[in-house]
């Protein structure tokens, strides 16, 4: 009897000392089981990006700070600082949005949103060297020499707006290339209108060597009576053809509505560059080109 009573107690012993020692464990493993439970890190950072889309910048924010601390580890981690990014350009902390941007590019795979983070990143070193800082200008010409075709064009359509036009000179190798080889007229027109921003003279070396892009347009009215100018311009036909273009449809429309087809026109005019001649009671307008 009394050797089973001494049993019993070292066997009670043993178990306590078993469950005191097993506690921390069971703790621990709890502790990760609550943590896999919570909202995942995909989770929140949909949540920041609500408010991104809802353009609440300041909360996206403070959201896209918690979580970078929070999953320093995650495979989402870039592009939440990609975002981070996006919301300090928002809100106009230009430096900093630039920091993120470089940390992002930095560990960043992903080809479309580096994309669009180095053409942030050329609008805002453009920004600070407009303000002063000429430091911030050597990144944006290096962009002239980016593996993406895109991010090139706009660091020239970027520079092409710059006051010393030394310095505006340096994007119009990139954007003679972009006339010449590219098949987006839309790129194709603002490169153009680029290079007329820069030097008119550019415009003229790039002109296509076939066709009526090369020629002069003339626009004249005179008075029927006094045979004097009342008005007369000559322009590339280049950016007679460009001005046309960036008229809205809708305002195009209109003119038709009331007789003037200048699209028809200028069309007419590329095929057989002859003279226009339209009278009125008092005016006579001559168009032509050569």
């Amino acid at each position: 009897m009394k050797r089973n009573t001494i049993e019993k107690t070292v066997r009670y012993i043993l178990i306590l000392f078993l469950l005191v020692l097993l506690l921390p464990v069971r703790s621990w493993t709890q502790g990760v089981q609550a943590e896999q439970t919570g909202p995942d890190d995909k989770e929140l950072l949909e949540k920041a990006k609500l408010e991104i889309f809802d353009r609440n910048w300041d909360p996206a924010l403070k959201k896209l700070e918690h979580w970078l601390a929070q999953f320093p580890k995650s495979p989402n981690y870039p592009s939440a600082l990609f975002y981070k990014g996006w919301c300090l350009k928002e809100l106009d902390q230009v430096k900093p949005a630039l920091e993120a941007y470089t940390e992002y590019l930095k560990i960043s795979t992903n080809s479309s949103l580096r994309e669009e983070a180095e053409i942030a990143m050329i609008d805002l070193d453009f920004q600070l060297y407009q303000k002063g800082e000429k430091q911030y200008l050597a990144p944006v010409i290096g962009f002239l020499e980016s593996g993406d075709r895109m991010v090139r064009y706009y660091a020239a359509f970027k520079l092409s707006y710059a006051d010393d036009k030394k310095i505006a000179e340096t994007a119009v190798p990139v954007l003679k290339k972009i006339v010449a080889g590219e098949s987006d007229d839309e790129l194709v027109d603002r490169a153009k209108l680029a290079l007329m921003r820069i030097n008119p003279d550019h415009l003229k070396e790039v002109a296509k060597t076939r066709g009526i892009e090369k020629q002069m347009l003339h626009i004249q009215a005179y008075d029927k009576k006094t045979k004097k100018d009342s008005f007369s311009i000559t322009i590339p036909f280049v950016l007679a053809k460009l001005a046309l273009d960036s008229v809205p449809e809708k305002e195009k429309e209109m003119l038709t509505k009331k007789g003037y087809n200048v699209a028809r026109l200028l069309a007419t005019l590329a095929e057989t560059p002859e003279l226009v001649r339209i009278e009125s009671e008092d005016v006579v307008f001559k168009i032509w080109v050569d």
